[in-house]
């Protein structure tokens, strides 16, 4: 297995070539970053070393209108370049009659080619509150209603003619590079443009916009982050059944990416600073060779610039001994269950008013991740039994399947089943779950499902579309769309259910079943997510594989799901409008263009433990890195018992809300919409569950309890002290606390080894009150608890 070096990223040469009060030279890598107030045309032109006099991909931030000329030489009053051990700074101030502006130009000593730019507005003082003055330009309106009052930031440029010119790249987020049948989707908090331009600047470009520096912006303007970022049409580029290539001299489209600014007719207050821009730019002359490379590169790259960017910080919320207590006791409530024939079944939602179905997906959702639970905590064990008692009837002999739904009167049709091919898929693999915790009717329902799973496996060719007929596998146009649409993750589903069925069987047959869906999976890249409870999976299925087969194509395999989760994830937190209330940074969205749902976040939360539990010998560090901290993040997410009401929708459209049940909503909205406006989800209830799975160990039978926020890759008990290590990489810190049922007057002593297991630095307690201690680790390292 091979993974990107520092130099495949870049020449090592940082440092400053030249600068004044009225221009800077700088380098970073084998890329030259330069502006003259007289010479560069009011841009700032980043050019590679080898045409640096002739191309460049250049910006002004996207603000080209006569509003917003802050690098015209008219207004640049100063250029200043500053350097310390690790960065390059360069600073350039402007000012127009309405505000003034600092420009921050970062590069980083040790990671060439990454770049930052951020711009920083001042309004002047006025007797009234004043428009942006821009607000009025560009008339272009988003598909949330924002003005889009400025251009791409990004764009190609010519040197010797100062004039802008097409590029000629791809647009790898849309889309498999190699394969005609691929289609990407967009995110609708995208921060991401990942391209490659081979003309102008030669490389591989992954951008990201910060919006984490601009809640101050959206709040005050009323605007929203919503699909501000992405490389616009036309593009060389992958669309749904046929390659477009596209002739850009016939057409004479000038290619651009990057971020534009929101604008609204809102009055800015006198006096006020904000960021309005804060983009990372990474160039690299790698250019990947195929898919794989595509996303484990994109990987590489963001993880290096996730060093860079702000970074919440985290705080405890008790997890195990009151969030799922709590929510046991909720979803006990006899508004919360159906009766069907003379059996009690989970509802979906809470106090849904339909009595005439239940769905498999819900009872397994708690069901799972309970089981678990109720063996390391002992409680929950009254709904466990009463989960258990439906399952069986969720087994249809005539379609020789487990099946998701259950009806009062239900009529199975013996010739023609159509459903959701993840809707059909995942509701087996998660009863083999149940079968793992030792339950033998799950056992028994999910072996008997084998063989329908395995011929509908190979009569799609293990790629399955959208909505299929479950006997013949035929797709279903039920959406009108007039176009075949898969749901590639599924593949990763089925080759995850495989190794299931060989674990439980012992029959190398699933194996090979499980190594052809993970061919197909081998051909996708950032069109693979369709839905976030079947992405996870296939990252899990392809090392399972590479401990199976020790063949190393499989770790390179599993960076295709782990990418689209990263891409379609939020490296923000949210600070204005609703969605200032809850914890946004590293949550998920749950299909590309909705909502962060419970459901979805339990089931990232649940597969990249195993993820990274199952690759902590064999990852690189920066997937590990980027995996700890997602999990990391995902014990942030908020109940709605801690929503303000003006958060919460009035009406949902299923079932009822009840705020002060732990019972998570299964929409939580980004900035200005409202939360809980599908329902309060009770087949989302399981991701508490799985977080006090994850990330809570139970010592002393039951008298010490310790929580990590990185997972831990092994713990034991033995000699009178906890031993235990974390994943992740030391360069990253996580907190720890310990629990002890019995009052102390002291802590515990706590210290690192070495990794001849000796003692090498005691770590004291950073909080200690006789319950609780708490004290800050180091990622990938390995601890020492000494018990009295």
């Amino acid at each position: 297995m091979h993974s990107p070096t520092d130099t495949e990223l870049g020449d090592n040469r940082v440092l400053i070539v030249s600068w004044s009060k009225d221009h800077f030279k700088v380098r970073s890598g084998k890329y030259i970053i330069w502006y003259h107030k007289e010479k560069t045309n009011g841009l700032i032109l980043i050019s590679n070393e080898r045409n640096e006099e002739e191309k460049a991909l250049a910006t002004n931030f996207g603000l080209d209108n006569a509003a917003l000329e802050i690098l015209s030489s008219k207004y640049v009053k100063d250029v200043s370049v500053h350097e310390n051990e690790r960065e390059i700074i360069v600073e350039l101030r402007s000012s127009r009659d309405w505000a003034d502006f600092l420009i921050h130009v970062r590069l980083f000593k040790h990671r060439p080619g990454l770049v930052n730019w951020k711009v920083d507005v001042s309004t002047k003082g006025r007797k009234e509150p004043q428009r942006l003055p821009f607000y009025r330009f560009f008339p272009q309106v988003s598909s949330e209603g924002w003005n889009v009052s400025t251009d791409q930031e990004l764009k190609f440029y010519d040197c010797t003619t100062n004039k802008f010119v097409p590029g000629k790249g791809t647009d790898y987020l849309r889309g498999a590079p190699e394969h005609s049948s691929a289609w990407g989707v967009r995110n609708v908090y995208n921060q991401f443009c990942y391209l490659h331009e081979e003309d102008i600047i030669n490389s591989t470009i992954l951008y990201f916009q910060n919006f984490t520096s601009l809640n101050k912006y959206y709040e005050v303007t009323k605007t929203d982050a919503s699909y501000t970022v992405d490389v616009p049409y036309p593009w060389i580029s992958y669309y749904p059944t046929r390659r477009i290539d596209f002739d850009h001299e016939k057409f004479n489209y000038i290619l651009k990416f990057g971020y534009r600014i929101p604008v609204s007719e809102e009055k800015i207050p006198q006096d006020i600073e904000f960021t309005i821009i804060d983009s990372y730019l990474y160039l690299n002359p790698i250019k990947p060779k195929n898919n794989i490379d595509c996303c484990k590169l994109f990987i590489k790259m963001f993880s290096e610039i996730y060093d860079e960017i702000d970074k919440p910080e985290t705080e405890y919320t008790e997890w195990a001994n009151e969030v799922v207590p709590k929510e046991i006791e909720n979803l006990l409530d006899p508004d919360n269950w159906v009766t069907i024939n003379g059996k009690q079944y989970l509802k979906s939602y809470v106090k849904d008013p339909r009595n005439s179905s239940a769905e498999l997906i819900t009872l397994l959702d708690v069901l799972v991740p309970l089981k678990k639970y109720f063996k390391k905590f002992d409680r929950g064990l009254e709904l466990v039994e009463k989960l258990e008692k439906g399952l069986p009837d969720f087994y249809k002999p005539k379609l020789g399947a487990i099946f998701q739904s259950l009806h009062q009167t239900q009529k199975m049709d013996e010739e023609k089943v159509v459903m959701d091919a993840w809707y059909f898929l995942c509701p087996v693999l998660w009863t083999g779950h149940v079968a793992e915790e030792g339950n033998l009717e799950a056992k028994d329902m999910a072996l008997k499902s084998s063989q329908t799973i395995v011929n509908l496996g190979r009569t799609v060719s293990y790629e399955f579309p959208q909505f299929l007929d479950i006997f013949n596998g035929k797709y279903h146009d039920i959406l009108g769309t007039g176009r075949e649409v898969y749901e590639y993750d599924v593949t990763g589903v089925y080759a995850y259910l495989m190794l299931q069925y060989y674990n439980l069987t012992g029959d190398e047959t699933y194996i090979e079943e499980a190594k052809k869906a993970m061919d197909k999976v081998a051909r996708r890249s950032f069109e693979y997510a369709y839905e976030m409870t079947a992405t996870p999976e296939g990252a899990v299925a392809a090392l399972w594989l590479y401990q199976l087969t020790n063949d190393e194509k499989y770790i390179d395999i599993s960076f295709i799901p782990l990418a689209s989760i990263l891409r379609h994830s939020v490296f923000f937190e949210c600070k204005y409008g609703y969605g200032k209330y809850y914890k946004t940074f590293f949550l998920t969205m749950a299909m590309p263009e909705s909502y962060i749902a419970a459901c979805e976040e339990g089931k990232v939360f649940r597969y990249m433990l195993e993820y990274i539990k199952r690759g902590e010998k064999c990852l690189p560090s920066f997937a590990k890195k980027l995996v700890a901290e997602l999990l990391k993040y995902k014990s942030q997410y908020t109940m709605p018992p801690s929503y303000p009401k003006e958060m919460i929708a009035e009406e949902p459209a299923n079932g009822k809300l009840n705020p002060s049940w732990y019972i998570p909503f299964e929409d939580l909205m980004l900035g200005w919409k409202k939360s809980g406006q599908v329902g309060q989800e009770i087949y989302g209830a399981g991701f508490p569950i799985e977080i006090a799975n994850g990330l809570y160990q139970v010592f002393k039978h039951g008298e010490l309890v310790l929580y990590t926020e990185y997972p831990t890759v092994f713990s034991s008990e033995e000699n009178k002290k906890i031993t235990f290590r974390t994943t992740g990489v030391k360069e990253y810190l996580f907190k720890a606390r310990i629990t002890y049922l019995h009052e102390r007057k002291s802590p515990l002593r706590v210290f690192e080894l070495d990794e001849q297991g000796k003692p090498i630095k005691e770590i004291f307690p950073s909080s200690f009150d006789r319950k609780t201690q708490e004290f800050i680790g180091h990622g990938n390292t390995t601890y020492t608890i000494l018990l009295d």
